[in-house]
């Protein structure tokens, strides 16, 4: 899709990219607000115009509005964007300007138009910021580097959410006359491997490889966790993209899972696939299947044998390496005391209500059998 006819109408992967964006943006800043010393930046290094012409808000006007919605956050929450056609950047100063929302907020949106480019993000990899959380979605993937990312993940407390084309980069990545954008993203090696395994690679093992290599490549600039949601869609025609998190935080992650679990169309099991799939795409995931929850149940017990642990550490240490959201893991562990294969241990002074497991809740596992 060219530049100029992608803001004519709000396409569905653009409204679930920016309905994540807007609910992941006042959460991450209402715990930052304790720990940080000074106000928060929101950054969008893509901005566009504000509206799409069929008069909906795209991202930049829904995360102003969302701090704005808090009074806490509208005197602490610093909004930057940037856009590189003019004309759209002075579409978008008009648009916050007459926007009621940005009225409430202690920090006026500053608006900027200029590239996003290697120059911009060794100015932002050379400058130290306050807790950042940036939105990168260029049209294709120029732009989007590992130096860009590593330039916001340096500083404390800052995360990224970028959009991936996926199909774009699919046929970059067989594509020399691009090699240099592709090299900037996986790296020059990571690149040059992906260009010879995906020719022998079916379409179903296409993407995770490619989705491996793009994990590695940003932890590899700083990142611990990194969580894709999957947007499928067909109108105009079938398309793959994925919103990625990059975090250096668990409970950033925690927090990220819950949202791209609220927006997932599957939801089998009780399980967010990570994915939203138009009415008309229902064809079968190419990533395996998630894991039904009671799958959950017997995970446990293995991954803590013989352990005795609270509720909040169960929770802590094994969601960095499952899908599972909170209330799955209290879920599974309610299943597993009512069929008698934990102890739950209630701490001295504390009451249990029924049918609930608090986080203070101790269980005890017992060992792995022989």
């Amino acid at each position: 899709m060219s530049t100029d006819s992608f803001f004519e109408r709000q396409r569905e992967h653009s409204r679930i990219k920016a309905e994540i964006v807007s609910k992941y943006l006042p959460a991450w800043a209402n715990v930052m607000k304790g720990r940080a010393r000074g106000p928060l930046n929101y950054l969008d290094l893509f901005a566009g115009p504000g509206y799409y012409e069929d008069r909906r808000p795209s991202t930049p006007i829904l995360a102003v509005q969302a701090i704005a919605a808090r009074d806490d956050l509208a005197s602490l929450v610093r909004t930057v964007f940037n856009e590189k056609i003019p004309a759209r950047a002075q579409a978008l100063r008009q648009a916050l300007d007459a926007l009621p929302e940005a009225a409430r907020l202690r920090y006026r949106p500053q608006v900027f138009h200029g590239e996003t480019n290697a120059e911009l993000a060794e100015v932002l990899r050379n400058t130290a910021l306050a807790p950042t959380l940036a939105f990168i979605d260029p049209c294709g993937y120029k732009g989007l580097t590992r130096v860009l990312v590593l330039a916001i993940l340096k500083n404390w407390g800052s995360e990224c959410i970028f959009f991936l084309n996926f199909d774009a980069v699919r046929r970059a990545l067989q594509n020399l006359t691009v090699e240099p954008h592709m090299q900037a993203l996986f790296g020059t090696e990571r690149a040059a491997r992906l260009r010879e395994l995906l020719p022998c690679l079916s379409p179903r093992e296409q993407e995770p490889t490619v989705l491996r290599h793009l994990e590695a490549a940003m932890k590899e600039v700083g990142a611990q966790y990194v969580l894709p949601f999957r947007l499928r869609v067909t109108e105009p025609q079938r398309r793959l993209y994925h919103v990625v998190f990059v975090t250096k935080n668990a409970l950033g992650l925690k927090i990220m899972k819950g949202v791209m679990w609220s927006v997932s169309t599957d939801l089998a099991a009780g399980i967010g696939s990570y994915e939203y799939a138009a009415e008309d795409e229902r064809c079968p995931s190419l990533f395996e299947p998630i894991t039904p929850v009671d799958d959950l149940a017997p995970e446990l017990l293995r991954y803590f044998a013989g352990q005795t642990i609270s509720v909040g550490q169960v929770f802590q240490e094994h969601q960095t390496r499952s899908p599972y959201i909170e209330k799955h893991y209290k879920t599974a562990l309610l299943g597993l005391e009512a069929e008698g294969k934990i102890t739950v241990i209630v701490p001295e002074g504390k009451r249990r209500r029924a049918n609930t497991f608090p986080d203070w809740l101790v269980v005890q596992f017992p060992p792995q059998e022989s």
